[in-house]
C-alpha cells in the first residue's frame, strides 16, 4: 500500500462549524493557516458472510496536522465503504479522532492518546452489527422489489433502500496548559425518516493526562454543579429556549446536563450540550447551554483550569 503526502497552503483561516438542526453550535477553533494531509490509496476487502454474500469493503484514510497549542494535535481520518454482491453501497462510515505529540509532558499526551484509542475501538466495535442490519434491510427491499416486479410493469419497490451510515467526527475546542477538550459530532442513520446525531465532550488535564468529570473542575464539586444546574434553570426560563423545550423538560434537565459527555470546555467557557429528543424535539434541534470563565470562577473553578490565552 502506497502512501501519498500532499502539502495544502491555505491563504486564509478557515472555520470548522458543527451542524445541527434549529439551533447550532458557536464556530469551532480555527484551523492553521498551513495544513498538511498525507492520504493513503484505498484499500480493498472483499468478505464472504455466512449466507456467501459479498461484501467489499473500501478505506480511505487522511492525517490532518495542526500545529499550535500545548499539543501538536494530528486528525486521523478514515472513510469505509461497504458493498453487497451486486455492488450497492450498504453502509458508509467516516470517522476522525485526534491523536497528540508534546516536545514537554509526552505522558501526559500518551495516557490521552490511550483514551482516545478505546474511544476509537468502541466506535469500530459497533460498525460490523450495523452492516448486518444494513444486509438485511437490503434483502428485503430486493425481495420487495422483485416480488413487485412480477405483478406490476415497471417494477417499483415497495420502498426506497438508502444505505445505512455512522460518522464521527472530532473538533479541538481547547489545547492550552491547563486543558486538552475536544467534541465529537456522532450521527447514525439506519433507515426512516432521518438519522440520529449528538455531541459528546472528552475533556483532559493537559498536565496529567487525566479524563475530567464535571466535579474535577472545583474544589467544592458538589456546590459547583449546584451552581451549574441553577444558571441552565434561568436559561431555560429565558423566551430563546422556552420556544425549544418541551413542557415537561424539568423531569429530565438534571440528568441531561449532567451527562458524563454532555460537557466541554472551550476558549469562551462552558458548553453543556443536550441532543435532540433529551430536552426538546427533533425540530429543536442541538440544545446548548453556554457558561462564561468569569462566572465559572465565581462557582469556584480552579486555577489551573482557567483560560490561558497565548
Amino acid at each position: 500500500m502506497k502512501k501519498k503526502t500532499v502539502v495544502l497552503l491555505f491563504l486564509c483561516t478557515m472555520s470548522v462549524v458543527l451542524a445541527s438542526c434549529g439551533k447550532t453550535t458557536d464556530a469551532k477553533n480555527e484551523v492553521q493557516e498551513t495544513t498538511e494531509v498525507a492520504v493513503t490509496e484505498p484499500e480493498t476487502e472483499t468478505e464472504i458472510d455466512e449466507n456467501g454474500t459479498e461484501a467489499v469493503n473500501e478505506t480511505e484514510t487522511a492525517e490532518e496536522t495542526e500545529p499550535g497549542g500545548k499539543f501538536i494535535v494530528t486528525l486521523e481520518e478514515a472513510n469505509e465503504s461497504y458493498q453487497a454482491d451486486d455492488g450497492t453501497v450498504i453502509y458508509e462510515d467516516a470517522y476522525s479522532y485526534p491523536k497528540l505529540d508534546a516536545d514537554q509532558d509526552k505522558e501526559a499526551a500518551e495516557a490521552i492518546n490511550a483514551d482516545i484509542t478505546e474511544l476509537e475501538k468502541e466506535h469500530k466495535s459497533g460498525i460490523e452489527a450495523m452492516i448486518g442490519y444494513a444486509k438485511e434491510d437490503y434483502g428485503y427491499y430486493k425481495d420487495a422489489n422483485t416480488e413487485t416486479a412480477t405483478e406490476e410493469e415497471g417494477g417499483l419497490s415497495l420502498y426506497d433502500f438508502f444505505p445505512y451510515s455512522s460518522e464521527e467526527t472530532s473538533t479541538v475546542e481547547r489545547n492550552d496548559d491547563g486543558i486538552f477538550s475536544f467534541v465529537v459530532y456522532n450521527y447514525d442513520f439506519s433507515g426512516g425518516a432521518h438519522g440520529n446525531y449528538a455531541y459528546s465532550g472528552y475533556n483532559y488535564d493537559a498536565n496529567t493526562g487525566a479524563r475530567l468529570v464535571l466535579t474535577d473542575l472545583a474544589g467544592d464539586g458538589d456546590a459547583f454543579k449546584q451552581n451549574i444546574l441553577s444558571d441552565i434553570e434561568a436559561q431555560c426560563q429565558t423566551p430563546e429556549y422556552q420556544e425549544l423545550l418541551f413542557p415537561e423538560y424539568m423531569d429530565y434537565l438534571e440528568d441531561s446536563i449532567f451527562e458524563d459527555t454532555a460537557w466541554y470546555l472551550t476558549d469562551e467557557g462552558l458548553t453543556i450540550t443536550c441532543p435532540p429528543y433529551a430536552l426538546g424535539p427533533y425540530a429543536a434541534g442541538n440544545i446548548d447551554f453556554k457558561i462564561s470563565y468569569d462566572t465559572l470562577e465565581t462557582y469556584g473553578l480552579k486555577s489551573e483550569y482557567r483560560y490561558q490565552a497565548d
